[in-house]
C-alpha cells in the first residue's frame, strides 16, 4: 500500500520474495541475531517454510535453539497435524551452504544443491540485506520445500495434486483474483480451501476492489486509531457489504402514499368527466354542511364546498369577486364568493 499524488494504490505483498509484512516484522525482530551471511540465509529458509504452511510455536520470533554448533535447525508441524515431526537444517560447508528437510514420520529426507550465500546475501540494508530472493525461493521450494510438503500431506491423507494439492502461497495468489461470490462458493469445497479463503490478504484486496480506495483508507485509519494488531478484513467486508445492500434497498424502495393525498393538477390533471375535487378539509362547509349558521336563515341551501387555495392548487390565485376560477368561488361572474 502506497500513497502517490493523493491517491491510494493497492499493492499488498503476499510472498517472502515480495516483502510480505509478517516477514518484515520477523526480520526486524531477529536482526540482532543475524551476525553473518549464513544466519540471514537460514532465516529466509525458515520464512519459506512458514510460507508453505508449516507452523511453529510462535511465527513472530525465531524458534528456540535455532542456532547451534552444527548450523541452524528448526522443527515444524503441519496443520491439522500437531506433531513436530518436520525438521529443517541449514549446514555450512565452508563457503557453501546445504539445506536438508526431514519428515520423521515417513522417514523421508530432501536436500538442496549447494548454495553459495554470496549469490543471495548482500551487505546493504535494503531488501532485508538479500538479493535474488525470487531465484532462492524457486531453488528452495523445488528441491526441499514442496517435496517435503507433499510427503507430509500424503502422510496426513491430504491431496497432493490438483487445486487442493497446490502450495498455500500459490492457492492464495489464485484466490485473490476471484470475485466475492466465486470465493464464497470455493470455500464450501473443502476445509483446506475454506481455511485459505479466510486469509486477510484476500479480503483486504477484495475490500479495496469492491468498495474503493476512500472506504479502504477510512477502515485502515480506524485500525490504526484503535491500535489493532490484527486487521479482520473478512468481518469488515461483511459489515460494509451489508451496509451497501441496505443503502441500495433504501434507494429502490417505493415511497408510501401521502397521508393526505392533495390533488396536483399540474402533474396529474383531473378527469373533466369526474366531479370536482374538494378543497382542504376542515372549513365552514365541513363544520356546518347545511349552512345552519345562527346569523343566516334556518332553511338556507347548502353552499358549495370550497376552501382557500393552497400550494396544491397552482394557478388558482385570488380573483375579482372571490378566490378561485369562475364558477368555483372566483371572479368572472356567477361564482360563489366567501359568505
Amino acid at each position: 500500500m502506497e500513497e502517490k499524488d493523493d491517491k491510494l494504490e493497492f499493492d499488498e505483498a503476499v510472498l517472502v520474495e515480495e516483502g510480505v509484512k509478517w516477514f518484515e516484522n520477523l526480520w526486524v525482530e531477529s536482526k540482532s541475531k543475524l551476525t553473518n551471511n549464513n544466519d540471514k540465509l537460514a532465516l529466509v529458509c525458515h520464512a519459506f517454510m512458514l510460507e508453505l504452511g508449516f507452523s511453529v510455536g510462535n511465527r513472530k520470533v525465531l524458534p528456540e535453539n535455532w542456532k547451534n554448533s552444527a548450523g541452524h535447525s528448526s522443527r515444524y508441524f503441519y496443520p491439522p497435524g500437531t506433531e513436530f515431526d518436520i525438521i529443517l537444517t541449514v549446514t555450512s560447508l565452508g563457503r557453501l551452504v546445504k539445506v536438508h528437510g526431514t519428515h520423521i514420520s515417513s522417514k523421508t529426507n530432501f536436500s538442496s544443491s549447494k548454495i553459495r550465500p554470496g549469490d543471495f546475501v548482500t551487505e546493504k540494508d535494503e531488501n532485508f540485506g538479500m538479493k535474488n530472493l525470487r531465484s532462492l525461493a524457486r531453488l528452495f521450494k523445488n528441491e526441499v520445500g514442496v517435496p517435503l510438503l507433499n510427503s507430509v500431506k500424503s502422510q496426513l491423507g491430504m491431496a497432493v495434486t490438483g487445486l487442493l494439492g497446490l502450495p498455500p502461497e500459490i492457492s492464495l495468489k489464485i484466490l485473490q483474483n476471484l470475485d466475492v461470490n466465486s470465493l464464497v462458493n470455493l470455500a464450501k469445497v473443502s476445509k483446506h480451501l475454506n481455511l485459505i479463503s479466510k486469509e486477510k490478504n484476500i479480503w483486504r484486496k477484495l475490500f479495496f476492489r469492491d468498495f474503493g480506495s476512500r472506504s479502504f483508507a477510512i477502515k485502515r485509519f480506524s485500525f490504526q486509531l484503535n491500535h489493532q494488531e490484527s486487521e479482520d478484513w473478512l468481518s469488515v467486508y461483511k459489515e460494509e457489504y451489508s451496509n451497501q445492500k441496505e443503502r441500495e434497498s433504501i434507494r429502490t424502495r417505493v415511497p408510501p402514499p401521502p397521508l393526505f393525498p392533495f390533488p396536483d393538477f399540474e402533474n396529474n390533471p383531473q378527469n373533466p368527466l369526474l366531479p370536482p375535487m374538494p378543497g382542504i378539509v376542515g372549513g365552514d362547509y365541513d363544520r356546518i354542511p347545511f349552512g345552519r349558521n345562527p346569523l343566516q336563515p334556518p332553511f338556507s341551501l347548502p353552499r358549495p364546498r370550497f376552501e382557500t387555495p393552497g400550494p396544491n392548487f397552482p394557478g388558482f390565485g385570488p380573483r375579482r369577486g372571490g378566490f378561485g376560477p369562475p364558477g368555483f368561488g372566483g371572479g368572472g361572474g356567477g361564482g360563489f364568493g366567501f359568505m
